[in-house]
C-alpha cells in the first residue's frame, strides 16, 4: 500500500472539498457535526480521500471569517462524509504533524 499527500491553498471552503471521492472533516474538539464517525466505516475503497485539518477552532469559525463564503457552516459541513474526532489527551492544541499522525492512526485497523 502507498499513501502520498498534497498541500495546496484554497480560496474558500468550496475549493477544499471539491472533486474529491471521500471528504473527512479531522476535528480536535469533541463536536462531530451529526457526521458519522470514521470507526463507523468498515472499507475505504475511494481513490480520492480529502482530510481537513480544523485549526484551533472549529469549522463553523472558520467558515464565518471567511470574507467571501461560498457555504454557509452547515452546507460546508454537508459537504463532509466522516468525522475524525482527535483526542488532545488534555494539551490545549496539537501541532499539524501530531494531528496528522493521530488520524492516520484510526486507520490501522481498516482495510484500506
Amino acid at each position: 500500500m502507498y499513501w502520498g499527500y498534497d498541500v495546496r491553498i484554497a480560496q474558500n471552503m468550496k475549493e477544499v472539498v471539491k472533486d474529491y471521492d471521500l471528504a473527512l472533516l479531522c476535528n480536535h474538539s469533541n463536536e462531530n457535526y451529526g457526521l458519522p464517525e470514521v470507526e463507523d466505516v468498515g472499507v475505504f475503497a475511494q481513490k480520492k480521500v480529502i482530510l481537513y485539518f480544523s485549526g484551533t477552532d472549529d469549522l463553523h469559525s472558520q467558515i464565518a471569517r471567511d470574507p467571501k463564503p461560498k457555504y454557509t457552516a452547515d452546507e460546508a459541513v454537508s459537504k463532509f462524509d466522516y468525522c475524525v474526532r482527535l483526542s488532545t489527551s488534555g494539551v490545549k492544541q496539537l501541532r499539524l504533524e501530531e494531528r496528522m499522525i493521530l488520524t492516520l492512526s484510526k486507520f490501522a485497523g481498516l482495510t484500506l
